[in-house]
Order: C-alpha cells, then sequence, then structure tokens
C-alpha cells in the first residue's frame, strides 16, 4: 500500500539503486503502471543528496519488490542488503569505517535521520554479539520497505567483517506490530579497517612478509 500524499521525504541515496535497476528491467520488459511523478523519477538523474517525496519511493520500491523480487520478503530482504552494501563500500563508507559491527550499528541513528525526514530509529546491544534496532513513528512501513531496511542494516554488520550475521524480524507492522523491530545477530567481528590501515596492509603485502 503506498501511503498518502504528505511531507514525508526519503533521501536520493535510498533511490539510487533501485532507479537503475529499474531502467535495467525495462529495457527488455515493460514495467507495470505508475504515477506520473514516478515515471518522472524513472527518467531523471537521481542526486542521492536530494529530498524526494517517501510515496514516490515507496511507490517505485514498491514496483521493484513486483518486478525484481517477486513480491517475496525474502527476496526484499536481500534487495536491501544487496543496496546497502553498495553504499556502505562507497558512498558512505566512513561511516563503517574502523568499527566493529556492534559500535557500526549502534551509529545507525543518526544516519537515519540524514537518510529520512521522519520517524527514528533506537538501537539496543542486548549481549555482546546481539544489536535490537526498532524503527519508531513509521506505523504504515510496507513490507517491501520493513524487509529492505533490515537488509540494510543487515549489511551494514556483513561489510563491518560480521560474515555470519543474520536478522529475525521481531516486530511488524505490516502484520500487525507497532513498530518494526529487528534483531541482528552473530556480530563477532573485527572493525572496518580505514583507508590508511587497508594501504599499510596493502604495502606491507607488497614488501612481503616479516617487513
Amino acid at each position: 500500500m503506498i501511503p498518502p500524499r504528505d511531507g514525508r521525504k526519503s533521501k536520493g541515496v535510498n533511490l539510487v539503486g533501485l532507479v537503475k535497476a529499474l531502467r535495467a528491467y525495462r529495457k527488455g520488459r515493460p514495467l507495470p503502471a505508475m504515477s506520473p511523478e514516478a515515471e518522472a523519477l524513472l527518467g531523471d538523474h537521481i542526486l542521492a543528496s536530494e529530498w524526494y517525496p517517501l510515496r514516490t519511493h515507496l511507490e517505485i520500491l514498491e514496483i521493484a519488490y513486483r518486478v525484481l523480487a517477486g513480491s517475496r520478503p525474502e527476496n526484499a530482504l536481500q534487495m536491501g542488503v544487496t543496496g546497502g552494501k553498495a553504499i556502505w563500500t562507497s558512498t558512505h563508507r566512513g561511516v563503517l569505517e574502523g568499527r566493529n559491527a556492534v559500535r557500526a550499528l549502534e551509529s545507525m541513528p543518526a544516519v537515519w535521520r540524514t537518510y529520512f525526514n521522519f520517524g527514528s530509529l533506537d538501537v539496543e546491544v542486548t549481549d555482546p554479539t546481539t544489536v535490537r534496532f526498532t524503527v519508531q513513528d513509521y506505523p504504515d512501513v510496507p513490507v517491501y520497505h520493513g524487509m529492505t531496511i533490515a537488509g540494510w542494516h543487515l549489511a551494514v554488520a556483513l561489510v563491518s567483517g560480521a560474515t555470519d550475521a543474520t536478522v529475525e524480524i521481531v516486530e511488524r507492522p505490516w502484520a500487525g506490530g507497532t513498530s518494526t523491530q529487528v534483531h541482528v545477530l552473530h556480530l563477532a567481528a573485527e572493525p572496518t579497517p580505514s583507508h590508511s590501515e587497508r594501504g599499510n596492509h596493502e604495502r606491507r603485502d607488497r614488501r612481503g612478509p616479516g617487513r
């Protein structure tokens, strides 16, 4: 369900990968009918730092959920992982550098405020290898957005070195819950190295062991 027209907005960084994937899909197959606003966005140059209406973002995401994810929640989760990895290893890689998975996830409430002009994210470390995050004040989140949000946060853990990380969806507004609540599990990991640390490692590797 697409939300009503209101003042909620989403940063373009959420849309860049979606629009690119749907443009590629449309080269060989037709897309479902969409609003003039969504159609215009698919033909526009998306600016990662620009604000766009949440309604249009979710319309485009719903189309991607149908044609790319087969309307399957687990595939929407993987879409979120794929999109998250692309962002956390490029545009916003500095957010995670030098942090292990737990510390990286603890930094996500501030990141939420740069991606959305509504709602909030609460993060709690429930044990040394588990983080619970809760999306507040977004009661009409559709399943496809809730699952991609979970996937983005799983990507934070994976990029931060927690290669065995998984997620457990604890509460779902699209199934009667009051908030989106997710456990990110199995977070024992080393911090993501910074650019300078990676450069030092690469130089040592080129010199050979023991140098």
